[in-house]
């Protein structure tokens, strides 16, 4: 069983599905791009699929009616049957043409299952708030609603799943059958459950021992094992009486017999690059509809194997990823593949290499790496591990501003110039292109800091002499985080890689050191309001991706805020950090085909809709950060101990104008981006615990890591 098409893009609708072409329905509309994240059929037609997506732009969520069989695509409206709160709904069909919609407002504060005729004539609601309570979670560190509605059953009934549970409620609001989950095992586990018709499914993650439980669960609670899966990592599915299992780091769907046996049915690779399997549907001939990544296929039995012919004569693009990023560039890469053809792109994740960082690094300088190198960001990702300016300067990649100064779309002040500014080259080339960014900011009460934005360690150690309790004076955190940031915020003044010299011997990094020690007995982060409240704690970071998340500075301080910044030798210590950013292998036979793809993901509409943070494209970030309240999801909330041992909870309203143009003018004064090196830190981290636990003396400490530091630079300076 193979790929044989893709439904229609909504512009197509017309057309036919032909099985020997290939069609992708990718939810894009004239008004901007439409994220599909759910699906479901009409149980009585299964050719009737309905599609959830999101309008990125209006926040608004609705659904493509699909008829598989002529490939048709009707919009529905959902948002005019609930009043304006509501803004957030799934779609259940049922038997008799009819639905259940769920919709919740942002905040939880409502929260109900709505029935409807199958003219959407309202017929009675299920208020789920009468069946379910706020639970504290460690995650949010906040109470919240921990549930989902799984489906409704061919009777009516709705399948509710929370940790402790799955039961279901009758149309008459009457909670009716209960199958309680009992962790026996005593290993880390959490669970979920799958609704098709009257069928309902347990999946219990045991994460010790890497195995999923498969359970029916029958009427009257009864709970009948069935079978287990041999990886966590799989993708389980039910549709109409048959369980599928998806593993995308093989690319393969199977489908799970009665005697637990997998029968392979699909490899959903399609030759062009690692995709994620989300859903699959059993349509009435027994071919079934597929959500795989952002597009939805059909896939038949009858067809017989994909004719690989046509990839074998598609160029090729390769793109060097590591481990925990490969989510982020799938994203990237389809979104490429929804408006380009000509090319295919594959992603090589070298985390699955023992030595992924060491072969990556020795490919590139032997000009044999990867056409695309996607960073990632952080310590796990290949930019913690190089930087890419050491890269630059070896001349095995590709000065991006060439082609920006020749590119009509994207050229001068298309992406914006002081982010770009901080990526630039010693000697003013752009070597890596950044995709999204957040912001690392330092702030705390002006009260206490002033007004002046920016401070040397100086006037640091000068604030801790006027307040001696300040003992935690940037809050909670590891040493190690709190040493990484102030590395990251004064990389340059301690190593010059084109010199090839290290500068850690000096009176400065020894000050880092000597705060350092501050955080050798670290304290949770829950209970930042109770240091601030008691004088412990000065300032406060925090990382931003949207306007509204800047509400907790002044939460936690009070009105009067001072974004001051990290202390450095130069400037003020806020910084970017990058999710995401990439280059071009100067050795890539394919540089302008790599370049187009760029391209794509810098476009206005593909930033403006982007999750990842926000926008690098200038015009897409004015457009998000004037018209934040639409674009940001205000009622989420959190939480932290007060000074009495209380639970203290903060929830985000809509952005302000003057909260917007403070994140704007936040955004416009950075000049540094967050930098990691895991290599350099791992040094500094092997050596400093000596000095913190009164073995080593400061000038020894420094003395050490200034020596096994300027070895590694002088070694990876070209």
């Amino acid at each position: 069983m193979s790929l044989v098409a893709a439904i229609t893009a909504c512009e197509t609708n017309e057309a036919d599905i032909d099985a020997t072409s290939e069609y992708v329905f990718s939810l894009i509309d004239s008004g901007g791009i439409w994220r599909g994240s759910s699906m479901e059929c009409n149980p009585a037609n299964r050719e009737i699929i309905y599609i959830s997506a999101t309008d990125q732009q209006a926040r608004k969520t609705y659904f493509n009616k699909l008829d598989t069989s002529d490939g048709s695509i009707e919009k529905l409206e959902v948002d005019y049957l609930f009043d304006s709160d509501y803004a957030l709904f799934e779609i259940f069909p049922l038997i008799d043409g009819g639905f259940y919609i769920f919709a919740r407002t942002p905040a939880e504060e409502k929260q109900i299952l709505k029935r409807f005729s199958a003219d959407f004539e309202p017929m009675f609601e299920i208020d789920l708030l009468d069946h379910i309570e706020l639970a504290y979670s460690e995650r949010y560190l906040s109470e919240v609603y921990e549930y989902s509605v799984c489906g409704v059953t061919e009777n009516g009934d709705a399948v509710i799943w929370t940790p402790e549970e799955v039961f279901t409620v009758a149309p008459n609001n009457e909670k009716r059958d209960t199958w309680e989950y009992v962790n026996a095992s005593g290993h880390r586990t959490s669970t979920k459950a799958l609704v098709s018709g009257d069928d309902i499914l347990r999946c219990e993650y045991d994460f010790t021992l890497n195995v999923v439980y498969l359970s029916w669960l029958r009427a009257d609670g009864i709970i009948e094992p069935y079978a287990e899966i041999n990886s966590i990592y799989s993708t389980i599915m039910l549709d109409n009486g048959a369980i599928f299992v998806a593993v995308d780091s093989e690319q393969t769907l199977d489908m799970l017999g009665n005697q637990g046996e997998l029968e392979f049915l699909l490899d959903y690779s399609d030759g062009r690059s690692n995709r994620n399997f989300h859903k699959v549907i059993v349509l009435s001939d027994s071919s079934f509809l597929a959500y795989i990544s952002f597009d939805f296929y059909i896939i038949s039995k009858s067809n017989g194997d994909w004719d690989g012919a046509e990839e074998k004569d598609r160029k090729i693009i390769t793109i060097a990823t590591y481990g925990h990023h490969i989510g982020l560039i799938k994203e990237y890469v389809n979104i490429y593949l929804q408006k380009n053809t000509g090319f295919s792109i594959e992603i090589i994740d070298y985390s699955e290499y023992d030595d992924g960082i060491a072969r990556l690094n020795v490919e590139i300088i032997a000009a044999a790496a990867p056409d695309l190198i996607y960073w990632g960001y952080g310590k796990q990702g290949i930019v913690g591990n190089f930087d890419p300016e050491v890269y630059s300067r070896a001349g095995v990649l590709v000065d991006l501003y060439g082609y920006m100064d020749n590119d009509y779309d994207i050229g001068s002040g298309t992406i914006l110039p002081n982010l770009l500014k901080t990526l630039e080259s010693t000697s003013g080339e752009l070597y890596e292109m950044p995709l999204a960014f957040i912001l690392q900011l330092y702030a705390g009460s002006i009260d206490v800091l002033g007004t002046e934005q920016g401070w040397t360690f100086e006037d640091y150690f000068a604030l801790l002499e006027e307040h001696p309790d300040a003992t935690l004076p940037f809050g909670s955190g590891s040493w190690e985080l709190f040493l990484w940031d102030a590395l990251s915020n004064n990389y340059g003044a301690f190593i010059d890689w084109e010199k090839g010299e290290a500068y850690f011997d000096t009176d400065e990094f020894a000050g880092l050191l000597q705060i350092t020690k501050t955080y050798w007995d670290p304290v949770s982060s829950r209970l930042e309001i109770k240091s601030i409240q008691e004088g412990k704690q000065l300032l406060s970071r925090k990382i931003i991706g949207d306007v509204s998340s800047i509400q907790v500075f002044e939460a936690l301080f009070g009105t009067g805020v001072n974004y001051i910044g990290f202390p450095t030798m130069k400037g003020v210590g806020n910084s970017f950090v990058l999710n995401g950013s990439i280059s071009i292998n100067a050795a890539s036979e394919y540089k302008d085909e790599c370049w187009e793809f760029i391209k794509t993901l810098l476009a206005y509409d593909v930033q403006l809709n982007s999750l990842n943070g926000f926008p690098v494209n200038c015009d897409a970030l004015d457009e998000r950060l004037d018209n934040a309240v639409q674009y940001e999801e205000a009622g989420s909330s959190i939480g932290y101990y007060d000074s009495e041992g209380d639970t203290w909870r903060m929830t985000y309203l809509d952005a302000t104008q003057e909260e917007i143009a403070m994140v704007r003018g936040l955004i416009e004064s950075i000049d540094r981006v967050y930098r990691d090196n895991s290599n350099i830190m791992t040094i500094i981290e092997e050596v400093a615990p000596s000095y913190f636990s009164g073995d080593r003396t400061l000038e020894d400490t420094v003395g050490i890591i200034q020596s096994r530091i300027q070895i590694y630079v002088s070694e990876h300076s070209w």
